[in-house]
């Protein structure tokens, strides 16, 4: 499918050409009449002789009457995405469409339409013939090369073409206005055909990347088919090496099996030994263990008479203790009344040194306070 961009500029080069396609009753009688006729009235029969045909156009291909074709430009591609421009949605928001620019009339235009078929193989088909479509209001089918039914001219226009062949040199600018758009319809024309060759190019090259995406998909399909004929034959090899190994696993399972009976064989044998072996030790120990029952038992009881005897004699010291303990209590008042004399007399002594103290400061104040007298007396006589 077209991108946004690509749709944009088709619909741009169609909408140049439908104005460009347009054609003015004042047009038709500039260039078909050497001097316009001032006397030609609205509903006129005598019109211009023919409508004009598109440059490079055939005017065999033009189709007469019939509806509006809803598809202006398509392109159909092998992944069956196909543009659709339609007139509603590029050309009446420009000023063209079925209804034409203001100041034209409608049943003037025709559109060349370009239908480009590209297809995913390394060749581009080349462009079809372009078709001429000219409105329904050119009724009754002309064959190609008939004239065109004329056009009826508005009240302005036929006033100004009687005013143009009254004033001189009318005809003159008029030929050079038209010389004019001839040209700038021309340089238009080139700008819609070099719009539509970027559009095919853009179009040629979305092709020519569809192809080469189409041929890097077949080079992965064929190189996945490969690899699924390798695969099939890989998963061949390993079920036949899945087969052998378990062929395998089942000799080493039944020389396991075997190897295991005549383990369970030697273990039993050795369970019976070991039981026969506990037996004779469980004996053994219970022998043991009767004899250090009656050495304890010989133990103990002459732990009972030591224990008995030791008991005797703490209880023997214990008295003894007991019996100091008693002398010493009633010895303890006479030696408390001794310790009491002895602190008595002590503080005695203590209040002793500290009276001799005492007065030894007092009197060594009285002889510094006599001696700063006599000092202060003996500066009061020296002083003049």
């Amino acid at each position: 499918m077209l991108t946004a961009e690509e749709q944009a500029l088709l619909g741009n080069a169609v909408v140049i050409r439908l104005r460009l396609a347009q054609v003015q009753p004042r047009e038709w009688s500039e260039s078909d009449y050497s001097r316009p006729d001032p006397k030609r009235h609205r509903g006129s029969e005598d019109g211009p002789p023919s409508v004009q045909s598109w440059p490079g156009s055939d005017e065999g291909a033009r189709v007469w009457g019939g509806p509006v074709p809803e598809v202006v430009g398509t392109s159909s591609v092998a992944s069956r995405d196909a543009p659709m421009i339609t007139p509603d949605e590029n050309m009446s928001s420009a000023g063209g469409g079925s209804l034409g620019s203001p100041g034209i009339e409608p049943h003037g235009a025709f559109a060349g339409v370009f239908m480009a078929t590209t297809v995913l193989d390394e060749q581009m088909r080349a462009p079809e013939q372009p078709a001429t479509y000219v409105p329904p209001t050119y009724a009754a089918g002309p064959q190609p090369g008939a004239t065109a039914p004329a056009s009826p001219a508005p009240r302005d226009q036929t006033l100004d073409e009687e005013m143009k062949a009254e004033v001189p040199g009318a005809n003159d600018m008029g030929m050079a206005r038209l010389a004019e758009e001839q040209a700038t319809s021309h340089q238009a024309l080139q700008d819609a055909q070099r719009q539509i060759a970027e559009l095919q190019m853009a179009m040629a090259a979305r092709d020519e990347q569809e192809r080469i995406r189409i041929q890097e998909y077949q080079r992965t399909l064929q190189a996945q088919t490969a690899e699924r004929d390798l695969n099939r034959a890989e998963r061949k090899q390993q079920k036949t090496l899945t087969r052998k190994q378990e062929v395998e696993a089942a000799r080493r399972k039944e020389a396991a099996n075997i190897e295991i009976a005549s383990l369970h064989l030697r273990l039993h044998q050795v369970e019976e030994q070991q039981a026969r072996e506990q037996d004779a030790v469980r004996r053994e120990a219970a022998e043991a263990i009767a004899r250090d029952a009656d050495r304890l038992r010989a133990e103990a009881a002459a732990a009972v008479e030591a224990a008995a005897e030791r008991a005797r004699q703490e209880e023997a010291q214990a008295k003894r203790a007991l019996q100091h303990q008693l002398q010493e209590e009633r010895a303890r008042p006479a030696l408390e009344q001794e310790r009491l004399d002895a602190q008595e007399a002590e503080l005695r002594s203590l209040h002793e040194q500290v009276a001799a103290v005492a007065e030894r400061s007092r009197a060594r104040e009285r002889s510094t306070s006599a001696g700063s007298t006599d000092r202060a007396g003996a500066t009061r006589q020296r002083r003049p």
